[in-house]
């Protein structure tokens, strides 16, 4: 069951998602605010587009005894090696699970089971030493907020009054035009809703259509407007201009004609696309996971020459980046307002790498009636939307660019070329990242001769070092032929720390002074620490990542709650306890070890009980559960410092969730649970 007070209004909450942390035996469950929407909106993957602010509508619990945001029943596993039939067939004895699908070049069953044995068989999973990971398998929906001849002369759109493109100018694609118009050997996958192949503008543009939910047809109408913004035909009289003109675009549906779907056919549609030619993958989409399936499929991805485009996302939030944004393979994207600075909409923070326009973008609209037209009341043919969802395209037309000008470079390479050449090519800040793209300094620096990779020279922490409080973290990054543009500090598949660049240092050649920042190591709990430092130089060359292990050994605090809880729910004695505040004190961001267990002292005719703690910050929460009596687990959610004035941040909780045998089933239990943090 849903905690009621979580997603609430609009600016706050409006996804949720499956997170992959787990400490036997039970399963932990991330859950995130990932933007604000009118639509009523689900957990994880989604599309990122925004427009007016308007209430979310609570969602219903979709598994037996479970938060929102889990697909019922169905669990997602890499093991060591293809399962044997042996193996499938004990899985379907015990739990009741069958194989129904694999996520193809990234070796991933989909089980499905009843819903009732879901943590029973998660657990039985992760005990297993011939399982990599196994996850949850969580609901993705589309998080869009309502709110030629339009190239530079108005467009009467229906939300936003007369618009024209002022995208393209804002990010220099008309220079970058006299470079190249693109090529149509560069695919841009869209995966997305779909995408209308028979629109004017699109209709020379599609390389092909694969849909993983249904029908090829793009009933919501994103997908359509998505691949507008990207490479809308250009020149031709008609409609709107697309940022890489002559790019072709693959749309892979992947999420249905209500904008919902999944987590396991996003990861299909990944793999699909970089296996179907896909030099640039855009993924205007985005949810609250941290799952090792997408994980996966973006470094297939990679691997396999596709650059990833992923939308930052629309909570106006700097710490709940929705993943796929939030792995360091994607090149993750804020939006931009007309006169350059960040939409109030857009996330921004760490893990943000450009900016691009995303306010009333006008693109192509599906030229039939879809989701959009009908619901939401925008207009078939063309129309302006707004959302990270707009800038992601924006950012892939000017990849497709790039790789139109030298098809040679890598996915990191384009990835690094883009970062140095936003902004005033140096500074990164958490509002803009590296600042608004510029196609035509991107496309000037994709022809060089220089593929030297810079060094990072990580100097602090050093390696085997104890650290605590406020760290200086310093890096000498060296280049033999160019400029280092910046250093990265990843752990786990993201970048966790603020990007170091030259503004804090020298330039990154031989002897430079060392460039340096401050990072809070309360974000990490007490324990070893192993990270990598990557250097990308202004070209884009990208080094061997550099490791480094030091420890963390930080004062912790702790705060413990006791209640008596109910299932069903009844006024006087609720199954979820109430959001209480954290009240010991935060004042620095704070890693998090949630611990809870529980006493049954009543039960009748239950079958199976679930017990969940959770703890929250500004914008997200993290569940961990378990069918049996004791948690203890470590969630990917940081305390937020409080603001003072007798007023909390942070937010600690627990509940139970029965499955009855039959009519009349209740049960009574006492619930405890500690919350432990560094400062």
């Amino acid at each position: 069951m849903k905690r009621p007070t979580i997603g609430g209004s609009a600016g706050e909450s409006a996804s949720r998602a499956v997170g992959r942390a787990r400490i036997e035996p039970f399963v932990a469950v991330a859950i995130f605010a990932a933007a604000a929407a009118s639509v009523p909106t689900g957990p994880t993957l989604s599309a990122q587009t925004l427009g007016d602010q308007s209430s979310i509508s609570p969602q219903p619990p979709v598994a037996a005894g479970s938060p929102a945001g889990i697909r019922a029943g169905h669990i997602l596993v890499r093991f060591q090696a293809p399962p044997g039939q042996d193996v499938l067939d004990q899985l379907n004895a015990g739990f009741g699970a069958r194989a129904v699908g694999t996520i193809a070049g990234i070796a991933v069953t989909h089980l499905q089971a009843p819903s009732e044995r879901a943590l029973a068989l998660l657990r039985h999973l992760k005990s297993r030493p011939d399982v990599e990971f196994a996850e949850f398998d969580s609901v993705a929906q589309v998080l869009f907020v309502p709110n030629d001849p339009y190239y530079d002369s108005p467009y009467a759109s229906s939300h936003y009054g007369s618009v024209s493109q002022w995208g393209l100018p804002a990010v220099s694609a008309p220079a970058a035009w006299d470079a190249t118009l693109g090529d149509a050997a560069i695919v841009i996958a869209v995966v997305d809703t779909g995408v209308d192949c028979l629109h004017p503008d699109l209709n020379a543009k599609c390389a092909g259509q694969q849909s993983f939910v249904g029908t090829v047809r793009d009933g919501f109408g994103h997908g359509t407007h998505v691949a507008g913004i990207a490479a809308a035909s250009t020149n031709n009289g008609l409609g709107v201009a697309g940022v890489c003109p002559n790019c072709r675009i693959l749309s892979v549906k992947v999420l249905d004609d209500q904008g919902s779907g999944f987590i396991s056919d996003v990861a299909s549609g990944i793999t699909y696309a970089a296996d179907h030619g896909a030099r640039v993958i855009n993924m205007s989409l985005g949810g609250s996971g941290r799952s090792e399936t997408l994980r996966s499929a973006l470094q297939y991805a990679v691997a396999h020459n596709a650059l990833p485009v992923c939308a930052m996302g629309n909570s106006g939030s700097s710490s709940n980046t929705p993943e796929p944004a939030y792995w360091y393979d994607c090149l993750s994207v804020i939006a931009t307002q007309q006169n350059g600075a960040r939409a109030s909409f857009s996330n921004y923070g760490i893990k943000a790498d450009v900016a691009a326009p995303g306010v009333a973008y006008l693109s192509t609209m599906p030229t039939f009636a879809c989701t959009l037209t009908t619901t939401y009341g925008y207009y078939q043919n063309y129309d302006a939307l707004s959302g990270t969802s707009m800038a992601t395209p924006v950012m892939s037309g000017i990849a497709g660019l790039v790789l139109s000008k030298n098809p040679s470079l890598s996915p990191a390479q384009v990835k690094g070329l883009l970062m140095a050449s936003a902004g005033d090519g140096v500074d990164w800040s958490a509002d803009l990242a590296f600042g608004v793209a510029n196609a035509a300094t991107a496309v000037s620096a994709a022809s060089h001769t220089d593929l030297i990779a810079p060094s990072p020279n990580l100097v602090t922490p050093g390696e085997g070092s104890t650290v605590s409080g406020l760290v200086a973290v310093q890096a000498a990054p060296t280049d033999d032929s160019s400029t280092v543009h910046q250093v990265d500090i990843v752990k786990d598949g993201t970048r966790f720390m603020q990007v170091l660049t030259g503004s804090s240092g020298g330039k990154g050649k031989g002897g430079a002074t060392p460039w340096t920042l401050s990072w809070p190591s309360t974000s990490l709990f007490n324990g070893s620490a192993a990270v990598s430092a990557i250097a990308i130089d202004v070209f884009g060359n990208t080094s061997a990542p550099q490791s480094r292990s030091f420890s963390i050994v930080n004062q912790l605090v702790s705060q413990s709650w006791t209640a008596h809880v109910c299932w069903p729910s009844t006024p006087s004695c609720p199954n979820i306890t109430p959001w209480l505040p954290v009240t010991t004190g935060v004042a620095t961001e704070a890693a998090t070890h949630l611990q809870g267990s529980v006493t049954y002292t009543f039960q009748q005719f239950i079958r199976i009980s679930d017990f969940w703690v959770e703890v929250s910050s500004p914008g997200s929460a993290y569940y961990c559960g378990t069918d049996g009596t004791s948690v203890d687990c470590y969630p990917t959610v940081t305390l937020l410092p409080d603001p003072g004035r007798g007023r909390y941040s942070n937010y600690a909780g627990a509940q139970i969730d029965g499955i009855s045998q039959k009519a009349n089933a209740k049960e009574e239990a006492d619930v405890h649970w500690t919350l432990t943090y560094p400062q």
